[in-house]
């Protein structure tokens, strides 16, 4: 390169310096978001493939709006590459608590007692597991 070209360039960098370390700045920063986006990716894959590992989860959910006959049933059950099916219930309703308060809720009907393959465990914080057909297990949303 000439030296007065460069002699040039470093003039420009003085006299706008602050401009000079604005787009400095600003490229120095989405270098390093993007890099650290790029970097946790793969792990957050990971750890969430590892979760769903270890709790048995579902790999495919399906749903009917007017539900699923037991005809739809054994349908999914001879499809091949099935190897474990569990069937469940949900319903949204509206509870009133104690204080009279109105919560919104989501209740999942499912056998836990006889869930022998364990799809789709849950993972208690604190508690135990229901032990006979009047017992739930009830999630608190944030």
């Amino acid at each position: 390169m000439n030296k007065t070209y460069i002699k040039i360039i470093i003039q420009e960098i003085k006299h706008s310096l602050g401009r000079f370390a604005a787009i400095f700045g600003i490229v120095a920063l989405s270098v390093g978001f993007l890099s650290g986006l790029m970097a946790t990716t793969p792990d957050m894959k990971s750890t969430a493939d590892e979760y769903f590992d270890k709790n048995n989860m579902a790999d495919i959910f399906i749903k009917g709006t007017k539900g699923l006959t037991n005809k739809d049933l054994d349908v999914v059950k001879n499809f091949s590459g099935t190897k474990d099916l569990i069937t469940a219930n949900v319903t949204d309703a509206l509870l009133e608590t104690g204080t009279g308060e109105i919560l919104t809720t989501r209740i999942y009907g499912i056998d836990l007692l006889n869930n022998e393959d364990n799809i789709n465990k849950l993972s208690l914080i604190s508690g135990r597991m229901p032990e006979n057909e009047y017992e739930c297990v009830a999630e608190k949303s944030l």
